[in-house]
């Protein structure tokens, strides 16, 4: 049977030469190179691909970890392999050894291959011009046209932003692996790196790390091979990744999975699950249980109650008194999934939210629609360097002031803070030790650098921590009424699991539309 390797553009004249070169036979799909700059759809790009792969011996992934786009595929009916390497750059060296060394010794490096040149770095664009331009902003290609939008001051923090990223490197690399038009790829690197002051080093590449995705052998120490029903998951260390089965248990020690995010079975374990897991959806008008049955994977009992929305322990304690008791106490985990939290955003329910505001400028501050809200000083630039200290007795002034307003949790956002957490983090602790209410900070929810987003989406949660409270309140109480003392956890809004207490802090976390919900907010 045929192997089909999914890659990533970059691979392309790689896989090329190796069609000449292997009597193993295979097929190719290659993906957007621009994908690997956005890790979401990266995965579920990925995950498409694997699911369309039916009928090969194998499916090769010529991907690493790649931003984390790789984390969470799952193998369906054919094993997956994949490279045990962070990107694509260990990979073109030929081992993770040769990039370790690399790395020991010029950490910041730029690394060009064929790949890279022809499928990301798009020589003729504004680009190698702007570096070479130096880093006076009022140089830069499109500085008049930001100034014109924005500001001159605020086209300069552009410019500064933007090419800030030359002081991270030291030296680019061109890996030369023989393919393609290698003088035209070190005339390019040359030129970049006098315009930038880096060293320029030319590196051999090699294909030995491709080669054995196709031919063989797949030891375990060079890829991670992931069995049909299992998922892959990160386990910050050496390895990379780890594969896991499907099934949820509880999460045990070394098992790789990322607390708050999914939670499987040591992958030491057997994959034969016995035991009885309980679900419970508590929605706007029903609140349903079922008890599954892993032997057999089975529904062995189900009930639904109205959902009582003045006493959910009602609805929930109805619902789950309608199944067999004895089955109850048989339950190895309970999992909860609720559109409680959708649905207090859509019909605009929610806790009264006080927000405390850190903008760079009073413009930003404007296009902040929520209420009430209190500017206090603090102020970072966009790279989270500190401008301005924060003013502990003015936040302890503006909290008395949303306090009197009858607020009942604070979310808390400043410009700069997905960079540098500290003015957050401080203004929250004075904040939470002042009101004795629940407190939210932006970077906590998201680390993307829109600050206005930002600030919403810590609005939103917090509107939503006392609804979840609720209901977690009242489903740990009407469990341990009915002797269910398995570990509860709640289903977020893709389908994995979020630990009580992290739900209790990221109820947002539990809507499966809530990155349109905060787009339509910002």
């Amino acid at each position: 049977m045929p192997v089909r390797i999914i890659a990533c553009g970059v691979f392309e004249r790689e896989l090329q030469a190796l069609a000449g070169q292997t009597t193993v036979p295979f097929d190719v799909e290659l993906l957007d190179a621009g994908l690997h700059d956005r890790p979401d759809q990266l995965h579920l790009a990925l995950q498409e691909s694997i699911d369309r792969a039916t009928g090969y011996e194998a499916i090769g992934l010529l991907y690493g970890l790649c931003g984390r786009g790789a984390a969470g595929l799952i193998a369906r009916d054919v094993p997956l392999v994949i490279p045990r390497a962070h990107d694509c750059v260990a990979v073109f060296l030929g081992s993770p050894e040769a990039y370790r060394e690399q790395f020991r010794a010029t950490p910041g490096t730029l690394y060009l291959t064929p790949g890279w040149f022809e499928q990301k770095v798009h020589p003729d664009s504004l680009r190698l011009q702007s570096v070479a331009d130096g880093w006076w902003p009022d140089q830069h290609p499109k500085f008049a046209e930001w100034s014109d939008s924005y500001g001159a001051d605020n086209a300069k923090m552009i410019v500064a932003f933007l090419e800030a990223w030359r002081g991270n490197y030291e030296r680019i690399a061109l890996i030369d692996n023989g393919l393609g038009d290698p003088e035209r790829y070190q005339q390019y690197a040359r030129e970049l790196s006098a315009a930038s002051g880096w060293r320029y080093e030319r590196l051999r590449g090699r294909l030995d790390w491709i080669h054995a995705l196709v031919d063989g052998p797949h030891s375990p120490a060079g890829f991670l091979t992931v069995p049909p029903g299992h998922r892959v998951v990160t386990t910050h260390d050496a390895r990379i990744f780890a594969a896991v089965p499907t099934g949820l248990t509880g999460q045990q020690p070394g098992s790789g999975a990322e607390p708050g995010r999914f939670v499987f079975r040591d992958e030491a374990a057997p994959t034969q699950r016995t035991g009885y897991g309980l679900g419970i959806d508590a929605g706007g008008t029903y609140t349903d249980a079922a008890v599954l049955d892993f032997g057999v994977e089975a529904v062995v009992a189900k009930a639904k109650a109205p959902t009582t929305h003045e006493d959910l322990m009602i609805g929930v304690g109805e619902a789950l008194g309608a199944l067999d008791r004895d089955l109850l106490g048989k339950v190895s985990v309970v999992s909860l999934s609720t559109t409680l939290a959708t649905n207090a955003l859509v019909e605009d329910r929610g806790a009264s939210v006080g927000l405390l505001l850190m903008p760079v400028d009073a413009k930003a501050a404007e296009m902040i629609a929520t209420r009430p809200l209190r500017i206090v000083p603090g102020k970072l630039s966009i790279d989270g360097a500190e401008r301005q200290p924060v003013d502990q007795a003015a936040v302890l002034a503006a909290v008395d002031e949303l306090l009197a307003e009858g607020v009942e949790a604070i979310a808390v956002s400043g410009y700069g803070g997905a960079s540098n957490p500290a003015h957050e983090q401080l203004v929250a602790r004075l904040a939470a030790e002042r009101s004795g209410l629940p407190v939210v900070c932006g970077h906590e929810l998201t680390g993307r650098l829109n600050f206005v987003r930002r600030a919403h989406t810590a609005v939103l949660n917090a509107r939503l921590m006392p609804v979840i409270n609720r209901l977690l309140d009242a489903v740990a109480s009407v469990l341990a009424q009915h002797g269910v003392r398995a570990p509860l956890y709640v289903v977020r809004g893709d389908g994995s699991l979020l630990a009580v207490s992290a739900a209790r802090q990221r109820p947002i976390e539990t809507i499966a539309t809530a990155r349109s919900i905060c787009s339509k907010a910002g």
